[in-house]
């Protein structure tokens, strides 16, 4: 205020006007010096920069990184999880609930998208069934080979996923099917349960008579006859049961892309796939990742609310890792050409490549540069100075854990390109497909949302593109069918 009143003074004479003024000196210096001091100090790589200096300014970076992270962790794309549309599906009158009935999956096998598809899938037919008890699963880790899907070795469930988040939401949501953590701990609450240690088991395609969609063959189409079909099916193997008297069902064969997502409430659809939160740690780790972006290009991403933050960066699933390669997915050259279109339509100059390939990625961050478009990845982000915790942790996650960080970090681009055969890239769509909607799912299917275009893309709407096949026949809308957000 005071230089307000004296400025206004200053007007009364022209005299004042051009005198030199002892009181803007008091100010002018000081800063100056500061100024020349800051440009002193931090100049020529900071070579000779004095240390305490240099301390100052990165515990101020550091207090960045951690209200970043903070915000990060409290706020999801798509808002506040709500637990309403399941506490109201599991209170529904419709629900027939069979006391003494517990389900437990078949350990799920593949990378986090299947996982994490096949675990909601198993926990969503046990609920159709009635189920009153549920097994948590383990998880199956890959082998040091990562075409090795099936190792054998069994993880808990909180090897990919946040087990506390998984069990409040549940019991708060359904307080009628009781959780338990392993097959142990539900053996030892039942120990002759169906007589013997092991269960009945089902694949949940193979009951009789069971329709699948024509353009998702893995889906079955007549859902809703399953449930009278799997009351025939158990009483045929199975003498009745009570709460006194339980038995095991297993689920198997993994179903992924099994159960139609569609035939439950949007907003239940919307919901129900954030029961299963990835790692706190984790996403810890992402957060830094995407604070160095921020950082580095100076995106000033914001974090502190919901929704996709437009304008900043261009996100990217390089699919060409090895396992994929031996599936005949698309290779280097037609991935590389639609992304760098799409990068190119979106007009962003940062971008983000997850890839489980160094030498592809190198290729394609080079072309992209070309264009105008600085490529970054995970590693380089973490190498910079001031995230050396956080680049630690991540050197000692696996395969799988490390690909969470880049669904956590692509679930916050600006615009996102990914590749068909990709349940990876189609969980990162379908979960913006959510706050593109504005917390609710809309149907994805042709003649509506998604529509067939003349291009390359297979699906595209305002956040996402998915590049393609067309005419896959049976197997066109498997993952928009099929695979929760």
């Amino acid at each position: 205020m005071a230089i307000d009143r004296f400025e206004f003074a200053s007007l009364k004479t022209r005299a004042s006007m051009h005198r030199p003024s002892m009181y803007y000196l008091k100010f002018l210096i000081p800063i100056t010096l500061i100024l020349a001091t800051a440009i002193y100090l931090f100049s020529h790589n900071g070579a000779d920069v004095v240390p305490e200096y240099k301390t100052l300014y990165n515990v101020a970076a550091t207090g960045n990184k951690e209200r970043f992270v903070e915000a990060f962790m409290k706020n999801e794309i798509d808002g506040p999880y709500d637990l309403q549309p399941l506490k109201d599906f599991c209170a529904s009158k419709d629900r027939k609930y069979q006391p003494g009935l517990v389900v437990k999956c078949f350990s799920p096998i593949g990378g986090f998208g299947n996982i994490k598809n096949m675990a909601l899938n198993c926990l969503r037919f046990a609920l159709e069934a009635g189920a009153t008890g549920f097994v948590i699963p383990e998880i199956t880790t890959r082998g040091e080979d990562i075409t090795d899907l099936a190792s054998g070795h069994y993880q808990p469930f909180d090897y990919l996923f946040d087990l506390q988040h998984f069990i409040r939401s549940f019991e708060a949501a359904c307080p009628q099917v009781k959780l338990y953590l392993t097959q142990d701990q539900m053996i030892e609450a039942h120990p002759d349960i169906n007589g013997i240690v092991p269960s009945i088991e089902l694949m949940p395609q193979d009951l009789p008579d069971m329709v699948f969609h024509p353009m998702a063959e893995s889906v079955i189409a007549n859902i809703e006859t399953w449930r009278p079909k799997f009351d025939d099916w158990l009483k045929r193997l199975q003498p009745p049961f009570s709460a006194e008297k339980p038995i095991a069902v297993t689920i198997m064969g993994a179903p992924l892309l099994r159960f139609p997502i569609n035939y439950d409430p949007p907003a239940f659809v919307a919901t129900y796939g954030r029961l299963i939160l990835t790692r706190w740690d984790v996403r810890k780790v992402a957060a830094a990742v995407l604070f160095s972006l921020s950082e580095r290009d100076n995106l000033n991403i914001d974090v502190t609310r919901p929704g996709i933050d437009r304008g900043k960066f261009y996100g990217v699933h390089l699919r060409t890792d090895i396992d994929a390669l031996r599936v005949n997915w698309p290779g280097y050259d037609m991935q590389s050409k639609n992304y760098l279109e799409g990068g190119k339509k979106s007009g962003l100059k940062s971008m983000y490549v997850a890839s489980g390939n160094p030498e592809d990625s190198a290729k394609f961050r080079k072309s992209a540069l070309k264009l105008g478009i600085k490529g970054a990845m995970k590693a380089d982000l973490l190498e910079r100075p001031g995230f050396d915790l956080e680049n630690e942790q991540m050197k000692n996650m696996t395969w799988d854990q490390q690909g969470i960080v880049d669904y956590e970090v692509l679930l916050r681009c600006s615009d996102f390109s990914g590749v068909f055969e990709s349940s990876f890239s189609w969980a990162i769509s379908n979960r913006r497909h959510v706050v593109l909607h504005r917390g609710t799912w809309d149907m994805i299917y042709e003649g509506h949302t998604g529509a067939t275009r003349p291009g390359p893309e297979s699906f595209m709407d305002d956040f996402s593109t998915i590049y393609g096949p067309k005419d896959m026949l049976r197997l066109r809308w498997q993952f928009p069918l099929a695979l929760w957000p």
